[in-house]
């Protein structure tokens, strides 16, 4: 548990400097707020104003061998509920966008699986070139079904390249600004940003 909490001390860190580069505040919650509740990692701030939620969290190998069930989409599902859980502490009615953080330590896993738990479809090839299909709803579909709806923006994140891959979500329900303002922080165009 302690190497645990050394890696998400250390992703955190990482993730808010790299909020810092792109001229954002990240400011931990308090130690009464975090005691009170479940809070996400951090409050970030363009200049003076929340701009919005954000909760880091480290997927590490599960170290699978032999025949045994891949647990990466069980973990991905995992952590983005604990996310969900978070965020709805702090921002039941979704005054501000929801960012999650998923720094990826597992060589074996890449975002297509994020984005195949959060969707349910994945890309296989058909008879005539790539096809989606529907394989992936047992998560999607399952206890962050309507929750992962309120998360703005996913970041993937390779620990080991420190590539950083964004899904953003322009459909929060009843806050359709929240897909700007986080296209704004993040340097991004609206309408060209599905996966970058």
């Amino acid at each position: 548990m302690l190497r645990q909490e050394r890696i998400s001390d250390r992703d955190e860190a990482s993730v808010a400097e790299y909020l810092r580069q792109l001229g954002l505040r990240a400011e931990p919650f308090c130690k009464a707020s975090k005691r009170a509740s479940k809070t996400p990692d951090f409050k970030v701030f363009r200049d003076d104003d929340l701009a919005f939620f954000c909760e880091v969290k480290s997927a590490a190998d599960d170290n699978v061998q032999g025949s045994r069930n891949d647990p990466t989409y069980n973990r991905i599902e995992a952590k983005v509920y604990e996310a969900i859980q978070q965020f709805d502490a702090v921002n039941p009615s979704l005054d501000h966008p929801n960012v999650l953080f998923i720094v990826n330590h597992d060589r074996s896993s890449k975002i297509a699986a994020l984005t195949e738990v959060l969707t349910g479809y994945g890309e296989y090839e058909g008879e005539h070139g790539p096809e989606l299909m529907r394989v992936y709803g047992r998560w999607s579909d399952g206890r962050i079904r309507e929750g992962k709806e309120r998360i703005g923006l996913c970041v993937w994140v390779d620990h080991a390249s420190g590539v950083k891959q964004h899904l953003f979500n322009s459909r929060v329900p009843g806050h359709p600004e929240h897909y700007d303002r986080l296209c704004e922080c993040f340097g991004h165009v609206p309408g060209d940003v599905s996966c970058t």
